[in-house]
């Protein structure tokens, strides 16, 4: 009776054995995800911030572009500007030459009449 009862505890301890083995493989196993789990949200967690400075530095090359653009429009206005000056500016020359060539146009008739009329 007493080797029953020895036998029956031996194996009931050998079956808590293997139950608390049991466990302890699925804790491990738990943990080894659980490590995963955080190794791959500190990835993405990298990946992210590397996005966001990518961004950043696009947005500021964007930036830096469009500040480019407004300087290349602003000396375009400043030209057109410029040649719009020369072109009035020739234009009054060219409507003064023409008045002093009509004036001493009509100064050589004038003479030329009164040279005739004296003659």
């Amino acid at each position: 009776k007493d080797t029953a009862e020895a036998a029956a505890a031996e194996a009931a301890a050998a079956e808590a054995a293997a139950v608390a083995e049991g466990v302890r493989t699925e804790a491990e196993a738990a943990r080894a995800m659980s490590e995963l789990a955080v190794a791959a949200a500190w990835a993405e967690a990298e990946s992210a911030k590397i996005r966001v400075e990518a961004a950043a530095v696009s947005r500021d090359a964007a930036a830096a572009e469009a500040r480019d653009a407004a300087a290349a429009s602003d000396l375009a206005a400043k030209a057109a500007k410029e040649a719009e000056a020369q072109r009035a500016h020739a234009a009054a020359e060219a409507g003064f030459e023409l008045r002093v060539h009509r004036a001493e146009a009509q100064a050589e008739a004038q003479a030329g009449a009164a040279g005739q009329g004296g003659g």
